[in-house]
């Protein structure tokens, strides 16, 4: 099925270029001269021209403050110039990408039906400066060597700045997009025994798990199990564990405190 790639830009300086130039030279990458953002969609489905179009127009792009353009992959190699190297940035395989899926529900529906699948990026054109002395070219060296001089410096900032190694991927040129997997449910129910654990299993089932419970968390668990005289699925056992974690139930901030010493 065909893979069309979209790139938006803002027709006026886009305000996150701004932002990271000042954050790269922070870092101390004082021979960035300029960044300049794009936002990357990957579209997959038999769409024509006339729907490409209508999908930038209604849903991909603000035509008033960005512009976009469009290609089939794969396309002809982007020469960005010399001194300036591209890097292109997706999120890895199984990360969950929300307006990605959003743009497949919108774009039915407005009637794209024709639409499959959507992944997102951002590229990122980065301009060196050839003349600053830390990247140590001599007038005579070719574009070329400039452009693996600026690479170099491309690789490092990435791996810094640009992309987020835990959620990430990036690719110094063109990237390949990684869409999103259909699953199917095997349709299997696991039961968990956990009444006729000790201590030791307990913390053990909660780090096999990832659950991050504590034990009196789990012996909880196991008590409220016992009294329903039954063990829980794995489904149930995840759903406590996901309500009662942190992130959703934050625990710390509910933690008793007790101050000793206190004085008006």
């Amino acid at each position: 099925m065909p893979i069309f790639r979209f790139v938006v830009q803002f027709r006026q300086a886009d305000p996150r270029s701004g932002g990271y130039l000042k954050d790269a030279l922070a870092l101390g990458f004082n021979d960035l001269r300029r960044i300049q953002c794009q936002d990357l969609y990957f579209i997959e489905g038999q769409l024509s021209q006339d729907d490409l179009q209508q999908l930038a127009l209604e849903l991909l792009t603000d035509p008033v403050t960005q512009t976009a353009a469009w290609d089939e992959l794969p396309a002809s190699p982007l020469e960005p110039g010399p001194a300036t190297v591209m890097v292109e940035v997706t999120l890895r395989p199984g990360v969950t990408d929300p307006v990605a899926h959003e743009i497949v529900r919108a774009a039915r529906e407005l009637g794209f039906d024709g639409l499959h699948r959507a992944a997102t990026g951002l590229r990122f054109l980065l301009e060196f400066d050839p003349s600053v002395s830390n990247i140590r070219l001599s007038a005579a060296q070719s574009a070329p060597d400039i452009c693996l001089s600026a690479a170099v410096l491309a690789e490092k900032l990435a791996r810094q700045l640009l992309a987020n190694h835990v959620i990430q991927h990036w690719t110094l040129g063109e990237i390949t997009p990684s869409f999103p997997e259909e699953a199917e449910s095997s349709g299997s129910v696991e039961i968990l025994p956990i009444r006729q654990l000790t201590n030791p299993q307990l913390l053990a089932l909660s780090t096999d798990r990832r659950a991050a419970l504590d034990l009196a968390e789990m012996q909880a668990i196991q008590s409220y199990f016992r009294s329903e005289g039954r063990d829980p699925t794995d489904v149930e056992f995840e759903t406590l564990a996901q309500t009662w974690s942190e992130h959703c139930v934050h625990k710390t901030f509910k933690s008793r405190l007790e101050i000793n010493n206190y004085h008006s």
